[in-house]
């Protein structure tokens, strides 16, 4: 498929009562077998497959972190076509009457982010988005 890179931040979902009635109705088999039969193992519960421990040379599969690099290499290489898309999706929003977002940002703080900054990194995120807030919300009439 196409690269392209992601225009919003995908939205958190802050309800989770869909997902809790599902897991909590469990069905199970009302079958009763007296003696000892072939059918038994067909009615135990299967367990999870555990998962690997991975030691620190292990290869990882890098397949959607590539396709992330990639897109954002050419969204850098074409900044004007990002802002063209910006705008349009701006006006889309301008033109419904009760739109769900207002703003590209998901609310809240940026993924990745931690209260407590420990590394560099955290206060490079930090900054990067308070820079973009303050750039999405500048009036530059």
């Amino acid at each position: 498929g196409q690269i392209a890179f992601q225009l919003f931040d995908a939205r958190q979902r802050f309800s989770h009562h869909n997902s809790r009635s599902r897991a909590s109705v469990t069905v199970v088999p009302r079958i009763h077998i007296f003696a000892d039969s072939p059918l038994i193992p067909l009615f135990q519960p299967r367990r999870p497959a555990e998962n690997p421990i991975q030691e620190p040379d292990d290869t990882i599969d890098a397949t959607r972190l590539g396709r992330r690099l990639a897109a954002v290499k050419m969204a850098l290489e074409n900044l004007p076509r990002q802002a063209r898309r910006l705008a349009r999706w701006k006006a889309r929003r301008n033109r419904m009457q009760k739109p769900t977002f207002l703003s590209p940002f998901r609310p809240g703080p940026p993924p990745g982010h931690r209260k407590e900054a420990i590394e560099e990194i955290d206060f490079v995120l930090r900054e990067c988005h308070g820079l973009a807030r303050d750039a999405l919300y500048e009036d530059t009439s």
